[in-house]
């Protein structure tokens, strides 16, 4: 007669082996998962504030500016890479008197990925992995500045991350 208390079989310990290998191996890959999802999510936000940051600059100027302040984005419904105008200075006789600097904005940089902001020749850097600034104004709408921004990055797991803004913008008289 067999003794069946006589403990575990080989079969039984494969079995165990198994099914714990199998359970840390669902752990480390939730664990690899996670690690990749923070990652990308880091990138992500990190392209977000880099968009933001450029975009609020132009914005913030663009908005003092008047349409006749403009000077190379003609109101014909095409796209411009760059845009330059000049800011208000003051008020002279109940007019607007424009400064005589000019403000520009285009692509520049390290490989040509950020955003810069050029003024009394010397450039501010507002932003980087910008692959794409445009600005347009429309025939129908020449008081409006359309501004698209568009970016991409790599996240340090390998995926390219990429985002843009768009902006329309009432210039003053």
């Amino acid at each position: 007669m067999k003794n069946k208390t006589a403990g575990f079989t080989l079969v039984e310990v494969m079995i165990t082996f198994v099914v714990f290998m199998l359970i840390i191996g669902v752990i480390i890959g939730v664990l690899i998962t996670g690690k990749a999802s923070y990652y990308i999510s880091s990138a992500h936000i990190d392209l977000q504030q880099d968009l933001r940051r450029g975009m609020d600059w132009v914005i913030d100027e663009l908005r003092h500016a008047g349409s006749g302040s403009i000077i190379n984005v003609p109101p014909d419904d095409a796209w411009y890479t760059t845009i330059a105008f000049r800011k208000p200075s003051g008020v002279v006789g109940g007019y607007v008197a424009w400064d005589l600097n000019t403000v520009q904005y285009a692509l520049g940089g390290i490989n040509n990925r950020q955003l810069l902001r050029i003024f009394a020749g010397e450039q501010w850097v507002l932003a980087n992995n910008i692959t794409s600034f445009q600005v347009r104004r429309t025939s129908s709408g020449p008081g409006v500045v359309e501004v698209q921004l568009q970016a991409d990055k790599r996240a340090i797991s390998g995926h390219l991350i990429s985002d843009s803004l768009t902006c329309q913008l009432k210039l003053r008289n």
